[in-house]
This record gives C-alpha cells, sequence and structure tokens, in this order.
C-alpha cells in the first residue's frame, strides 16, 4: 500500500489501519449476534444423580445409561455466556457457545 503512495506514506499508513478498525467494527456485533442464534444451552440432570466415578471422570445414570457428568457450582456458572442456569449436574458435550457455526458462517459469507 505504500508502494501506491510514495509521497503519502502516513495516508496509506492510516488507511491500513482505518481498514482493520472497521472491519472490527462491523465483526463484533455479526459474531455476537450469531453465536446467540447459535448457542444451546447444556443437558441439566439435577442437584442429585446416582453417580460412578471411573479413570477420574464422573458418570451419572441418566435415562437408563451411564453418561459422563460435571458439576458445576454458582460461581462457575456465572462466568458462562448462558443465563438461567442452575447449580448442579451438566451432562459433558451437550452446550455449545455457537462460536464454531458462527465462525462457519462468516467464512462461508466472505466465500460466496
Amino acid at each position: 500500500m505504500i508502494d501506491w503512495f510514495p509521497d503519502r506514506k502516513g495516508l496509506a499508513s492510516g488507511l491500513v489501519i482505518g481498514g482493520f478498525g472497521s472491519g472490527a467494527l462491523f465483526f463484533a456485533p455479526t459474531m455476537t449476534y450469531l453465536m446467540s442464534k447459535f448457542s444451546q444451552v447444556p443437558t441439566y440432570i439435577g442437584q442429585t444423580a446416582e453417580l460412578m466415578t471411573e479413570g477420574g471422570k464422573q458418570f451419572a445414570n441418566h435415562c437408563g445409561q451411564w453418561e459422563e457428568v460435571v458439576y458445576a457450582s454458582a460461581s462457575e456458572l456465572a462466568k458462562l455466556p448462558f443465563t438461567g442456569l442452575t447449580e448442579g449436574y451438566y451432562l459433558v458435550g451437550t452446550g455449545s457457545t455457537g462460536l464454531g457455526l458462527a465462525y462457519t458462517t462468516i467464512g462461508m459469507t466472505y466465500t460466496a
């Protein structure tokens, strides 16, 4: 870009920096919107569950099957992007912040 403006290197640098800044101006709200559309709350089993520990992992009997669970305290849940979650046991691998699908959507939009 500086080669295109040999007499105005400051202008060329400013245009490049302005381009990066304006990209973030549109990208951040778009990602927030897409993540809210694609997010999925993890499956809650309750505050008490029939547990089994094997290999350092906790498993709970859920619908007749032993599935891996994690106990989430109120302070840990406050750090998540979801609202209204209750302290207790959640199935591992059932929730999503929607980040992957949001990036995929943005990527497909750019390549279209």
